[in-house]
């Protein structure tokens, strides 16, 4: 099986892919990344040291407790 690889994307490539997670600090201001893993998405998440990530789907929407999201808050444990 091939790897899925992540790309750093803007906000008007981000919509290629499946995946995405927006970070924005004050340092770096806002990055985001996309892939058509989100496993893959949120490993990343986790190799760059973010605190918080938003995660999005072009399909669709997320679960989130008992809701239905666009994107929600991802926050990695290290």
């Amino acid at each position: 099986m091939k790897p899925v690889p992540v790309f750093d994307t803007t906000v008007e490539t981000m919509w290629e892919y499946l995946y995405s997670a927006k970070n924005h600090n004050t340092r770096t201001g806002l990055q985001i990344i996309s892939s058509d893993s989100l496993a893959n998405v949120k490993k990343e998440c986790r190799a760059r040291g973010w605190k918080l990530a938003w995660i999005t789907t072009i399909k669709g929407c997320f679960s989130y407790g008992q809701n239905l999201v666009d994107e929600y808050p991802y926050q990695p444990r290290y």
